[in-house]
């Protein structure tokens, strides 16, 4: 798969979507310098895959031994961490990645599960229940409601 034909299906994917497994910081693959590669990344959006992809057309790189490389439409494409060869990145691997696209969570789910991971307790460090820590769960969850009926007054 080329350079081009990875944006233009990029282009047709919804930007909005999150790939749990994806691909990131464009740089010269280690293998065939005057290719590109992409690092994988873990839990990104399909937008931020095409800009970096749009990113890499003209830009110019240095191979691993030496030597500029500008990136065009026709640049074959890999996914290879930087220093290292890989896979070619083309259309079966790419289809995965979308299919495996999901929505991105709402804001509200994402302070859900930032404000109720556990926390050590600040007392006596556990992160298992104790007496302690069981007070302050019991204050947290409050703030919590208070925080939550604030975040649903505010986005309806």
């Amino acid at each position: 798969m080329t350079l081009g034909e990875l944006i233009a299906a990029l282009e047709a994917a919804d930007p909005t979507k999150v790939a749990p497994n994806g691909f990131a910081n464009p740089h010269s693959y280690r293998g065939y310098y005057e290719d590109l590669a992409f690092e994988p990344a873990r839990n990104i959006t399909i937008g931020a895959m095409l800009a970096a992809a749009r990113s890499a057309v003209g830009t110019t790189y240095q191979g691993w031994k030496g030597g500029d490389y500008t990136m065009t439409a026709d640049t074959d494409v890999w996914l290879a961490d930087e220093g290292y060869c890989g896979e070619t990145l083309g259309p079966t691997l790419l289809r995965l990645i979308l299919e495996g696209a999901q929505d991105a969570p709402s804001l509200r789910d994402r302070l859900r599960e930032a404000l109720t991971r556990p926390l050590p307790c600040p007392r006596c460090g556990s992160t298992r229940p104790c007496r302690c820590y069981v007070e302050a769960t019991e204050k947290t969850d409050a703030r919590l409601d208070a925080l939550m009926a604030v975040l649903d007054e505010e986005t309806r």
